[in-house]
């Protein structure tokens, strides 16, 4: 069996959407069969799509959104249907999820339930301890500097 991302060796561009050469002969390869580029290296890219991206080829486009569905193999077809069908069972389970990781609480810190229980006095108080404690913990660093003869003293 081929590879479904493989454009078949029997056609060109120009029979998928009636495209123009390029520069010095070479004709580029449907949207279809192009794949989406993305930054594997991104540091704010979750583990779960990088390993989906890693392993899976994703197009640029399907071929419902560019029209050319009668022009491709059944393979190309077939791999664009699956993968867009994973897309979208992912973003219905998100949809669906947000709400019920909301309304159990999950999305909260761990000390939600103190915050909750407190008077409008108390978190000012609260704030205002935890504000103080800040600069002294930066006074001490910054003292221990000195001391050191790290810091630079004018």
């Amino acid at each position: 069996m081929s590879d479904p991302l493989e454009p078949p060796s029997n056609t060109t561009k120009r029979e998928y959407d009636g495209g123009e050469e390029t520069k010095g002969g070479e004709e580029e390869l449907p949207l279809e069969y192009q794949l989406e580029v993305v930054d594997m290296n991104d540091e704010d890219m979750d583990m779960l799509e990088w390993l989906v991206r890693r392993w899976i080829p994703i197009p640029k486009k399907y071929f419902w959104e560019t029209g050319n569905g009668d022009a491709l193999p059944w393979q190309t077809r077939a791999w664009h249907r699956f993968v867009g069908g994973g897309s979208r069972a992912v973003q219905f389970l998100d949809r669906i999820g947000k709400p019920v990781v909301a309304a159990t609480g999950l999305t909260e810190s761990k000390f939600e339930y103190v915050k909750n229980t407190m008077s409008e006095r108390q978190i000012q108080i609260s704030n205002e301890t935890a504000s103080k404690r800040k600069c002294q913990i930066q006074d001490s660093r910054r003292n221990l500097k000195v001391e050191e003869g790290e810091a630079d003293v004018i």
